[in-house]
């Protein structure tokens, strides 16, 4: 295969959220991950304590704590939803 400089997207950042959008879109378009390190996900997606956020640390009713409540109400319903151990 010849290489090529020609890419539909481009996506800045090999951590978890890039190589997520780079994995729904390269079926669809021509995808090019660009990665600053030696390999992925080695900055913040290496820092993720794996912890389901509560909200308890934010002022009640503040757009942080409204989505962190409606996120974990999400992430519980998926790992159900696929059978992902949690707690």
């Amino acid at each position: 295969m010849q290489p090529t400089k020609d890419f539909d997207v481009t996506i800045v950042g090999a951590g978890v959220d890039g190589l997520a959008v780079a994995s729904e879109l390269a079926g669809k378009y021509r995808t090019l991950v660009l990665e600053k390190n030696k390999s992925f996900g080695l900055e913040t997606s290496s820092h993720n304590s794996g912890i389901i956020h509560s909200a308890i640390h934010y002022p009640p009713g503040s757009s942080k704590a409204r989505l962190c409540v409606e996120g974990s109400r999400l992430l519980y319903g998926l790992a159900q939803e696929h059978q992902i151990p949690h707690r």
